[in-house]
Order: C-alpha cells, then structure tokens, then sequence
C-alpha cells in the first residue's frame, strides 16, 4: 500500500512539473524588441495631423482622460496567422482607469474600463501592431476618443484618436490633435479664436511662403499657453494660424492650420 501511494505521488507531481514547464513564459515589451507592422488593408496616414478633430470628436463615443494600468505582455495578447504563418491580426486587451470625462454617458472618474487595442506581443516574443507606434505605457496618462464594442472599448480612426499626455507634460511635443483638444477641452476662458481653430479641417498638406504675421494671441490651457499667430500669404486670399508654445523660440513651431474649406497644412519644422 505504501509503495503505491508513493507512486502515485510520483506520478502526480511528475503531471504537475509538466504542467508548469509547458507553460510559456510572460514576455513584456521591449524597444529592442522585433517589431512588425500588419497591413490592416486600410490607408492610415502615419501622421496625426491629417486628421479632422470634429469628425473624431463625433465619432467618439468617450472622450476621456485615463492610466493605464497594465503592462502590455503576450498573456494579454493575441495574434492570429494564416497558413503560410504571417501574422494577419492582433489584439490585446489593455487595462484603465478613468481620470476625467470630457464626453460620454455611463462612465465616471475612477472607473475601470478595458481596450481592445490592435497591437500586442506574440509568445515568441515580437511585437505586432497596426499602428506604426509604441504601445500604450503603464502609468502614462492619456487622452483617448473612443468607440464602445460590446463591454469593451476601441480607437476611433483606425488607431488614431489617442495622445499620451504625461509625454506632452514631459516634452511638449504637440500636434493638431492635441492643439484642437486642449483648445476645445482645457482651456482657461474661450475666446472666438480658440473656437474657430477647434472647428479646423485638415485634409492635406502645402508649403507657401508668408508675406507677414499678425501680432500673436496666447490663449491659456491647462497644460501649456499655445500661442496662436495669423499669417498673411502672397495671394492675400489664404490665411494660416500658425500654433506654437509661448515658451519656446518661434522658429520651434507645434502645428499649422489653416481656417479654409478644403484646409491645407503646413507641416510642422524645427
């Protein structure tokens, strides 16, 4: 009797070694980490400057303010191949918890929600993603427009529609996106000029050569005093703002827009 009992420990730890040794291993991300990007089969400019603000205001579901919790890792994701062994599609599933609301129903300050975000790390250790960008940090604070699926929540824009806001606090580096949204969400008084540029399109990109600019106008956020300048162009009919930080030289310029229909954008220089 003894010696099967014995045996029969013998035989389940053994079961319970295999179990644990067949396990794999968590792996977190990297930035030496091999990284591939999957064609989504959707034409996404990598630059958030060619999107339109109000059309992602009013596609949002959520507009909020959010940490992350987690750390992206390949337990939390998934990656899908086809026979041929090529990744076709990932997802991992992100954890947060809501800072401030700035648009939606059903959700508050201190509210935990999950992202279903379309990027993630396979078990043999590559990151994947469809978005050209690294993925969301641990810790970091964001701004996020969001559409809700099912119990979860997704980016609008085919992954645009986010920006890492303790990075902006960090080192200022700003787009049209984020200009639009602290002009819309976070600034101290609206003016007529703050509003008209958060009603901006942006749709494409030219280069023109200004005759002059106008005195500039500061208009304080709650992150950064952007200031806002009018330049006069050759042809008299165009005129463009020109956004940037009050602290920095003027030659360090944030973002450039345009009020007119068909809105063109200077890209942005240093």
């Amino acid at each position: 009797m003894t010696k099967k009992i014995l045996v029969m420990l013998f035989i389940s730890l053994f079961g319970v070694i295999s179990v644990f040794t067949g396990c794999t291993k968590e792996t977190t991300y990297s930035d030496d980490m091999t990284k591939i990007y999957i064609d989504n089969k959707v034409e996404v400019h990598d630059d958030t400057y060619l999107m339109n603000y109000m059309d992602l205001k009013n596609e949002a579901d959520i507009i909020v303010q959010l940490i992350v919790m987690d750390e992206l890792s390949n337990k939390t994701s998934e990656v899908t191949y086809n026979p041929n062994g090529e990744a076709t599609g990932v997802i991992s599933m992100r954890n947060a918890k809501i800072v401030k609301v700035y648009k939606g129903e059903n959700v508050a300050a201190e509210d935990n929600i999950t992202l279903s975000v379309n990027e993630g790390i396979s078990d043999d250790g590559i990151f994947y993603s469809q978005y050209y960008s690294k993925p969301l940090q641990q810790g970091n604070t964001y701004v996020m427009f969001l559409k809700k699926s099912g119990d979860k929540y997704t980016y609008c824009k085919y992954g645009r529609g986010n920006f890492n806001l303790t990075k902006f606090i960090a080192d200022r580096e700003c787009n049209q996106l984020t200009c639009q949204f602290l002009l819309d969400y976070e600034v101290e008084q609206k003016t007529e000029l703050s509003e008209r540029i958060v009603g901006l399109r942006v749709t494409g990109m030219m280069i023109n050569n200004p005759e002059g600019y106008e005195p500039k106008e500061v208009i304080k956020t709650q992150y950064a005093d952007i200031a806002v300048q009018r330049v006069i162009t050759e042809d008299k009919n165009d005129y463009y703002y020109i956004i940037y930080e009050e602290n920095r030289e003027e030659s360090g310029l944030y973002a450039q827009l345009t009020n007119m229909d068909g809105a063109k954008l200077i890209p942005v220089f240093e």
